[in-house]
């Protein structure tokens, strides 16, 4: 049976509101289809007989055995949850892959980030990418056999880059606190390890200039990030308190981190906004 550790209802500090609908979101999966197929049942349970919505925060792929189960899940998650709108929001993971499908960056950087995992669930991936090595770094086969693999939502890269209700922005890593939100925000999906590279800042990749923030963000509104990207841990946490602690508004900042360490060990944290009132719940999976 999976544990659940749930934390009690907090106020957002600054009184940031979701709006009149429950908001629910999902942090990292990294290719566990089992936790995330619990963590999205376990959001039918939370919004049963109301009306909420659902937003996947990105990084659902890479690193675990069945990244491409989990693409499905996204597909089918209102179905499964019930919700009345569902947002599926692009990871860096899930840039990596359209980077080098679409020949904007290099195989080794996708790959050497979880990436090999995902290429393991594809009949003839492996063989493929060997052998673009052994062609000079030929990957056409690769992408050939990779691309149909995908669901169209993600090769087609018709995707928002960050979902806001009310005052709650939800996106992949976060926001830059000394940049504008709505032009930060609005950064080109594409080449976007590079673009980080670069300027040391891009929405699906950004961590210590954002996590490591104390005080306001860039604007005069009230505004709370709900994000993943910077696991919080690499362990599983031992009770609420400790969840708490490291994910919710740590350090007094109006963040919430949603990346509970999924790419090492079984456990997911869900986000659950009623108005200006928010709690997290933690899903383990022995």
């Amino acid at each position: 049976m999976p544990e659940w550790i749930k934390t009690p209802y907090r106020k957002t500090p600054d009184g940031s509101r979701a709006g009149d609908r429950t908001w629910f979101a999902i942090g990292d999966i990294h290719g566990r289809h089992n936790l995330m197929r619990q963590m999205l049942e376990t959001v039918g349970q939370l919004g049963k007989n109301e009306t909420f919505g659902l937003v996947l925060t990105g990084d659902l792929i890479d690193r675990g055995p069945c990244s491409l189960r989990c693409l499905e899940l996204a597909e089918e998650a209102g179905n499964i949850t019930g919700a009345a709108e569902t947002v599926i929001l692009p990871g860096n993971h899930e840039l990596m892959l359209l980077d080098f499908l679409f020949g904007r960056d290099e195989l080794y950087i996708w790959m050497n980030n979880g990436g090999l995992t995902l290429m393991s669930e594809i009949e003839g991936a492996l063989e493929a990418a060997s052998n673009g090595m052994r062609k000079g770094q030929d990957y056409r086969d690769l992408r050939n056999i990779i691309m149909p693999a995908l669901p169209k939502y993600w090769t087609e890269e018709n995707f928002p880059y960050f979902y806001r209700s009310r005052d709650i922005i939800f996106v992949h890593a976060g926001i830059h606190p000394r940049t504008d939100i709505a032009e930060f925000l609005s950064r080109s999906h594409q080449y976007a390890r590079l673009q980080e590279l670069r300027n040391g800042r891009h929405w699906a990749w950004i961590r210590e200039e954002f996590t490591h923030h104390r005080g306001p963000w860039p604007s005069e509104e009230k505004v709370c990030v709900v994000h993943g990207h910077s696991p919080v841990t690499r362990m599983m946490f031992s009770d609420a308190r400790e969840l708490e602690y490291l994910a919710l508004f740590p350090n007094g900042c109006q963040r919430i981190c949603l990346d509970g360490g999924a790419a090492s060990v079984e456990q997911g944290i869900i986000c659950e906004f009623r108005e200006d009132m928010v709690r997290l719940h933690c899903i383990q999976l022995a």
